[in-house]
């Protein structure tokens, strides 16, 4: 039994010592906890991914085939908060379409960083011309997503919008 759980442990990357407290956990430090979490979580990342590759990728490339050869109808799905008529019938053959897998980006809190960074530099490059307002707005979007929030428009205002209000001529309202 001893020798299948250790197969099982090296194969999932999930220990004992990080499925809960073990009578001896408490003599370790919180730092290598922590690692043994993250070498565990990214294990099993990676079984996703592979998992993702071989199979779902492909199961999607099947699907999209026969959706293209059984259609006998539009249908009208909802695309950018609009809804849009479709009709497979007159897709392309695609032989050339990748699916892209949307695992490996890492956790929350590292895409956290990186955005924060990002800002920073951006704050910086605005001075100089290589950032725009437009940038700057994408990062905080990215980062407003990140945090869980779907709407961003309640944290942020587009600068795009502002500019095409800003381009509308005034009102004239007829003296009184």
């Amino acid at each position: 039994m001893e020798y299948m759980d250790s197969i099982l442990q090296k194969r999932t990357g999930v220990s004992e010592k990080v499925q809960g407290i073990a009578e001896d956990a408490l003599q370790e430090t919180a730092t290598a906890t922590a690692k043994l979490m993250t070498a565990a979580q990214e294990r099993i990342y990676m079984v996703a991914r592979i998992f993702a590759e071989t199979g779902i990728k492909d199961l999607f490339m099947l699907v999209h085939g026969l959706v293209r050869k059984h259609a006998n109808k539009d249908d009208i799905f909802q695309l950018r908060n609009k809804w849009v008529p479709v009709d497979p019938r007159t897709w392309a053959t695609r032989k050339d379409m990748t699916v892209a897998v949307g695992l490996g980006t890492g956790d929350k809190e590292e895409m956290r960083v990186h955005l924060m960074t990002i800002l920073q530099a951006q704050r910086e490059a605005i001075q100089i011309g290589v950032a725009t307002p437009k940038n700057i707005y994408n990062a905080l979007a990215k980062l407003t997503q990140n945090a869980g929030f779907k709407d961003v428009e309640e944290f942020w205002t587009d600068p795009a919008g502002q500019e095409a209000q800003q381009k509308q001529p005034p009102r004239l309202t007829p003296p009184l």
